[in-house]
C-alpha cells in the first residue's frame, strides 16, 4: 500500500497536536486536513522533505502516542541524476509533540563507499485556519496571506533552526564515508505558551 493511502498519525500534548503521514510529513495533496495545530488553529499546513528533489521511500513508520513521538525510517528512491543507488542512504526522521511545540530530528546514515553529498529541500507553509475551516466549514470572510518569505539560513549538522512563518529552505551536507552519520534538527513553537 502506498504511504499516502495510509491514515495519518496523530500526536497530541495539551492543546497542541500534529497529524503526520508515515514519512512524518504534512502533505495537503494527500491529507488536506493534516497539519500542526495549537489551540484550534492550524499553524503549519505543509511540511515536506525531498532528497535529490524526490520524496524519500518509507521503510517503516511507527507511533508512540503516549509519548507524543513518531519515528519514520526512510531511504532514498531510485538513482536519478547525481543521486546514489537506491537504498544507499538511510534517514531516521523523529517527530515529537510537546504542549507548545513540534520538534523533528533528521538522522542520516550513508552506505556508499565514497563521500556522499545530500541535497535536502524542505517545503513548508502556514495557513492559520481554524480547525472548523480545515474540516470543511467555509467562512464568509477571512484574512489574506502576506507575500514574501522569512530567510532560514542553512541547516548544518547539529544546528537547530526554528521556523515561525512559511519559507522555503534548502541545504546539503556531505557524509564522508560508508556508515557516516549526520543529524539535523528543526522545530516549530507556538511562542504563546
Amino acid at each position: 500500500m502506498r504511504h499516502d493511502q495510509l491514515a495519518p498519525f496523530v500526536l497530541k500534548d495539551g492543546e497542541t497536536f500534529a497529524m503526520l503521514d508515515p514519512r512524518g510529513e504534512i502533505d495537503p495533496s494527500s491529507h488536506p486536513d493534516s497539519g500542526i495545530f495549537h489551540r484550534g488553529t492550524r499553524q503549519v499546513s505543509r511540511l515536506q522533505l525531498l532528497l535529490w528533489d524526490q520524496p524519500p521511500r518509507v521503510l517503516s513508520s511507527t507511533e508512540r502516542g503516549e509519548m507524543g513521538l513518531h519515528v519514520s525510517h526512510l531511504s532514498n528512491e531510485s538513482s536519478a541524476g547525481a543521486a546514489p543507488s537506491q537504498g544507499s542512504l538511510h534517514l531516521e526522521r523523529s517527530s515529537l509533540v510537546t504542549a507548545d511545540s513540534c520538534l523533528q530530528q533528521l538522522s542520516f546514515t550513508s552506505f556508499e563507499p565514497t563521500p556522499l553529498r545530500v541535497p535536502i529541500s524542505l517545503r513548508f507553509d502556514a495557513d492559520f485556519r481554524d480547525i472548523v475551516e480545515v474540516r470543511g466549514i467555509e467562512r464568509a470572510r477571512r484574512g489574506s496571506a502576506a507575500a514574501g518569505a522569512v530567510p532560514m539560513g542553512c541547516f548544518s549538522p547539529t544546528t537547530a533552526s526554528t521556523a515561525r512563518h512559511a519559507a522555503p529552505a534548502c541545504a546539503s551536507g556531505c557524509l564522508s564515508r560508508s556508515g557516516a552519520r549526520a543529524t539535523w534538527a528543526c522545530s516549530w513553537s507556538s511562542n504563546r505558551g
